[in-house]
């Protein structure tokens, strides 16, 4: 019996602490680009069709996105060439969302208990589109 609860306290307990570090890890990662991915498309769908507050609606949709994540983080929209119609215009969205990492600093580790995940996505204009 005490053989089997330190094989448990030993060896399962921080597989599970691992397995919870990564989950929360790898949502963080997918919260980051799929933000910055919708955050570009509603942005190109605003812009396409003139609406008046395509920035806004962008961004909402990336908050939006990342608390599908249960994560929330900061996001801006640039766009390149949006102004000429000729031009061969481009939106880019970052994303970046910040994960706090569960029970570091509690462990006494002399680590960053936060990490930051960054993406971004650029999504073409499409100057065909039907401007309304």
């Amino acid at each position: 019996m005490v053989e089997y609860l330190g094989v448990v306290a030993f060896v399962l307990l921080p597989v599970l602490y691992l397995i919870v570090l990564l989950a929360e890890i790898q949502s963080a990662a997918f919260a980051s680009t799929a933000a910055a991915r919708e955050t570009a498309r509603v942005a190109v769908a605003g812009i396409a069709t003139n609406a008046p507050d395509a920035e806004a609606s962008a961004l909402a949709a990336g908050d939006l996105t990342a608390e599908d994540f249960g994560r929330t983080g900061e996001f801006t929209v640039a766009c390149s060439g949006c102004g000429d119609p000729e031009a061969d215009a481009a939106v880019t969205a970052t994303a970046e969302v910040v994960v706090e990492l569960p029970a570091v600093a509690s462990f006494g580790i002399d680590a960053p208990s936060v990490m930051t995940f960054t993406a971004t996505h650029t999504e073409p204009v499409d100057r065909y589109r039907e401007q309304q």
